[in-house]
């Protein structure tokens, strides 16, 4: 007997991308490239409120050169899906 398939509802969909962002910010904090590059999409780009842009790339290298502080917001909200991204509650600023 095949089991049948479970669609995904918003409630899934929201809690996937929070325990997301849970393993992102741990590995963020602790500058885990690898970590990070599990999760990210190849394809994934940053655009923060200044306008500035953070490829995948660009991210991956501030952890492994530890030359990026990444700064929570702990007052924002948990990260929302947003058709095929979602907003997450931390932002990226250059050392030095």
């Amino acid at each position: 007997m095949a089991a049948a398939a479970h669609a995904a509802t918003p409630a899934d969909d929201a809690r996937k991308v929070a325990d997301l962002d849970t393993a992102y910010q741990a590995a963020v904090k602790v500058n885990d490239a690898e970590g990070m590059a599990r999760i990210l999409h190849p394809d994934f780009v940053l655009v923060v409120g200044s306008g500035n842009v953070f490829s995948r790339e660009n991210l991956l290298k501030g952890a492994r050169e530890k030359s990026t502080i990444y700064e929570h917001r702990k007052k924002t909200p948990a990260p929302r899906p947003c058709g095929c991204s979602a907003t997450p509650p931390w932002s990226p600023r250059a050392c030095g």
